[in-house]
């Protein structure tokens, strides 16, 4: 079976009564490797395309060989199975982005996976059972997931969501559970700004200048309190009388500013929380993104843009938009480890072997994605060196 490939390119006759002439595509039967995603899925959209290949094979070699094939009743039966598990690869792939931000669509996605699964469930009676079981599955995972906080973040930073689903989507105690998450965590960004944020200092010579001039008058106002004198006078009939003299401070205010209590400094936590409601109003008051908008929509550079306007959230982004939705690419990435940590390099620290994998799995991709692509698998950096390279034998 795996020898299909070879005669897929040809053209095979459809034993219609048209008697249209179609091309199949040279590929292999998939085999069945636990590790594979959506593996399921890929082996029988791989069977019903090469089944009419297949049926041709069989019906040339059915003296020497037998094959078996399947009835078209099972080939109906196997193209609605791939009806539903196509709904689950989908949400997979689109979940499973490498250089956008997925986290925000887990739950929408979802939903909309189990809604379709619900009509699947009236238009493929017989596999209602099945379907109902999956149904079950994904929203007891959707229960579990929505206590967690990164979720609801998640969503918040993005334009296109905001809160706007969740109040619509989720109960309101859930609802009110998320809003008061973003907030804590907008506070939480402030207090530990206002705590690493220097205390305003003045320019060095307006600094000194402002400090001399302060010392100055200082000198002046209390210089009556060490006045004396050296020289001795005679006694007057009224020296008796202490000399009264009314003294008043020119500016009270610079004496006053050392007195001041924590009572009467301004409260810094009403301060913090008002800058975040604040915030989180105005980021709330502006315009979603239209699903119109959606596909031309891109994150990242909105919160390039926005990084002023909405710091706090701003913060949050950056926190949470790297978080993946699934650990599609996290196993993509670290598949190929045990060719990194060989026999010959067992002494590989866990934080250096996860630098390897990333940057193993980053320059692939750019391979990939270039048109001056090796043709092998191998990471080989000077092969290029020796593309023009001979070698001649010495004559004796």
């Amino acid at each position: 079976m795996r020898r299909i490939p070879a005669a897929g390119a040809r053209i095979w006759q459809n034993s219609r009564p048209t008697c249209l002439a179609y091309t199949i595509r040279p590929l292999q039967l998939l085999c069945d490797v636990p590790t594979r995603w959506s593996l399921t899925y890929n082996m029988i959209e791989r069977y019903l395309e090469l089944h009419p290949a297949i049926a041709e094979l069989a019906l040339q070699i059915r003296i020497n060989t037998r094959i078996t094939v399947a009835s078209h009743k099972q080939y109906k039966v196997l193209q609605d199975i791939l009806s539903v598990l196509r709904v689950a690869h989908n949400a997979q792939q689109l979940l499973s982005a490498e250089k956008t931000p997925t986290l925000a669509l887990a739950f929408p996605v979802y939903e909309a996976v189990i809604k379709h699964w619900e009509q699947l469930c009236g238009v493929i009676p017989e596999l209602s059972h099945s379907i109902s079981s999956c149904i079950s599955k994904l929203r007891e995972y959707v229960t579990c997931m929505q206590d967690v906080p990164v979720h609801s973040l998640s969503m918040f930073v993005n334009p296109s969501l905001k809160l706007d689903w969740i109040r619509d989507n989720w109960t309101p105690p859930q609802a009110a559970a998320a809003e008061a998450a973003v907030r804590d965590e907008m506070l939480c960004i402030r207090c530990l700004i206002t705590a690493a944020a220097p205390p305003p200092r003045m320019s060095s010579s307006s600094n000194r200048s402002t400090q001399a001039q302060n010392r100055g008058y200082l000198r002046l106002v209390t210089a009556g309190a060490t006045l004396c004198r050296a020289s001795e006078l005679p006694p007057l009939e009224n020296s008796s009388r202490p000399a009264k003299f009314a003294r008043q401070s020119l500016a009270p205010g610079i004496h006053s500013n050392h007195n001041l209590t924590p009572a009467t400094r301004p409260n810094t936590d009403a301060w913090d929380q008002m800058l975040v409601n604040k915030e989180f109003a105005r980021y709330m008051e502006d315009n979603t993104v239209s699903n119109k908008q959606m596909g031309s929509f891109n994150l990242t550079e909105y919160w390039k843009v926005h990084q002023y306007t909405y710091p706090l959230i701003f913060c949050i982004a950056m926190d949470v938009l790297p978080v993946q939705a699934l650990s599609v690419l996290s196993e993509r990435v670290f598949s190929s480890s045990k060719q990194t940590c060989t026999s010959d390099r067992n002494h590989i620290t866990p934080e250096n072997m996860e630098y390897l994998q990333v940057l193993k799995h980053a320059l692939i991709q750019r391979r990939c994605e270039s048109q001056t692509a090796l043709e092998n698998d191998d990471l080989d950096f000077v092969s290029h060196k020796f593309k023009n390279v001979s070698l001649e034998l010495d004559e004796p």
